[in-house]
């Protein structure tokens, strides 16, 4: 599974057809299963688009219509021009610089089955660039119900609207949640800053930074930190903002920040965060000694063979390495090996039994 989350800042100080093109570009080769954005905006006075026309759109809301120039929609119908279908919700939080709907957006090749939206704000006054919303679709593209978020908090020290107070809100809403949670978006502070946002979020989750766990990764900077709201000296400098998180236990393979200008040009303020993750191990509920891999992948696996054992059928499940629109061939080589090992791993299991069991 690949994710992907941007502050695209779309129509605010950087060149909209640029944006576009880079950014359909990356989507179309890079294999995401959900995109989380944020900024993603509309004019406010632009023409609203009849439903019939949104065929892959999933409303979270009636309040605001999706507008001509809406900048999500350009990129799935960009997308659709290629050949693409993409799934997508968008949410418009607040009147930005004065004539702009602005909101947060999801994007998935995979079927929406629900949408989530709620305040994570005390303000909900539409008039406040303070108002913040989060915006979460399901899915079951890994076999199971999982919930992806995309979010944008205010500031730490912010006195009207405390980040404290609105990851407390978050907390209370999907912590009824009883599936895996995917928290992706721009967290408005820096994570070298002891007792503020980052620390927060960790002592009142159980959520992991994919960053952290990830097995390669680069500095994962994803702020340049030149924007004038950053009043505070020490902020405006290059940072880790924009974040994956997970109470999922998947282990992640990969976490890298994608429009750096060494992959794909920078299109924004903010510079991308891509995530991969890897296999997760589970036991056998009819043989507690055998584990075998659960893959996790955007292509549906064949379906499975059924191997007898002792204990009753086991299921093997594999999955397609996949070849094409990779940029990384090394990645597939170290991928196709490891998919050996494990194939020859779950062989023996199922041959010679577990020794450690």
């Amino acid at each position: 599974m690949k994710l992907l989350t941007l502050n695209t800042s779309s129509m605010i100080g950087f060149d909209p057809e640029k944006q576009l093109r880079i950014l359909t570009q990356a989507l179309s080769g890079g294999e995401y299963d959900v995109v989380a954005l944020q900024e993603v905006n509309q004019l406010n006075n632009g023409d609203a688009i009849p439903l019939q026309e949104l065929d892959s759109y999933v409303p979270c809301q009636d309040r605001v219509p999706v507008k001509k120039g809406n900048f999500a929609f350009q990129i799935t119908e960009a997308l659709k021009n290629s050949g693409q279908i993409w799934y997508w919700s968008w949410l418009p939080v607040h009147l930005g610089y004065g004539h702009y709907d602005e909101g947060i957006a999801i994007m998935t090749p995979h079927p929406i089955r629900k949408t989530d939206a709620f305040y994570l704000s005390a303000t909900t006054d539409y008039q406040n660039f303070k108002t913040r919303m989060a915006l979460g679709i399901q899915t079951v593209f890994t076999g199971n119900p999982e919930w992806f978020y995309s979010v944008q908090f205010g500031w730490w020290n912010d006195p009207e609207e405390p980040f404290s107070a609105q990851w407390d809100r978050f907390e209370d809403h999907t912590g009824k949640l009883e599936v895996p949670l995917y928290v992706m978006g721009d967290f408005s502070a820096p994570d070298d800053a002891p007792g503020e946002a980052y620390d927060y979020i960790f002592s009142h989750s159980n959520l992991t930074d994919t960053f952290k766990i990830a097995e390669v990764k680069d500095s994962n900077l994803t702020l340049t930190g030149a924007e004038e709201e950053w009043k505070d000296p020490k902020d405006r400098r290059a940072m880790r903002a924009d974040l994956i998180l997970t109470d999922s236990g998947e282990p992640v393979l990969n976490s890298e920040v994608l429009f750096q200008g060494k992959r794909y040009p920078r299109i924004s303020d903010h510079l991308g965060l891509e995530v991969t993750f890897g296999e997760k191990t589970t036991t056998l509920k009819n043989d507690p000694g055998t584990r075998i891999p659960q893959f996790v992948s955007a292509i549906s696996p064949p379906a499975p063979p059924a191997v007898i054992t002792s204990s009753g059928p086991m299921v093997v499940r594999t999955r397609r390495i996949r070849l094409m629109n990779s940029s990384d061939p090394f990645q597939l080589l170290r991928e196709s090996i490891r998919e050996a090992e494990r194939s020859r791993d779950i062989l023996e299991t199922i041959i010679f039994g577990d020794d450690e069991s």
